[in-house]
């Protein structure tokens, strides 16, 4: 736990006060001692099980809407298998926007950047590529 104000700040989705805010806060030794008894149960994957020659290798992908087939978090994680950094908002640093039904501000701010849209009926051979 010995990230600087510097370094949280270059992370998509951290700004100023938000990397404040995480700096206070791991300052608090109770906080820490939390955060090491959850870091204790965390199953994390060996990157080597993560396929290299993915197309979604080290992409941002945003997902909006409502999913037909999937759970979210079923998305998610396959997304995370093949590589993939899953963000909650979209930005210049966003590759990929997964649309579901009744997609809303963050389709129009892909759009405005030029991000790639994937549609819903389009995830299992987006998933596949390579």
């Amino acid at each position: 736990m010995s990230t600087s104000f510097d370094e949280l700040i270059t992370l998509d989705d951290i700004g100023p006060r938000v990397a404040s805010n995480i700096m206070q806060f791991f300052e608090d030794d109770y906080s820490k001692s939390v955060v090491l008894e959850l870091v204790s149960h965390l199953k994390i994957k060996n990157p080597a099980e993560i396929s290299q020659d993915s197309a979604l290798l080290n992409k941002t992908v945003v997902i909006t809407g409502t999913l037909k087939e999937l759970k979210r978090d079923e998305l998610k994680n396959m997304l995370i298998d093949k590589g993939a950094k899953v963000s909650g908002s979209v930005s210049s640093k966003t590759d990929y926007l997964i649309v579901g039904a009744n997609a809303g501000s963050k389709l129009k701010k892909a759009n405005e950047l030029k991000v790639t849209i994937i549609t819903e009926d389009k995830i299992f051979s987006f998933l596949n590529e390579k």
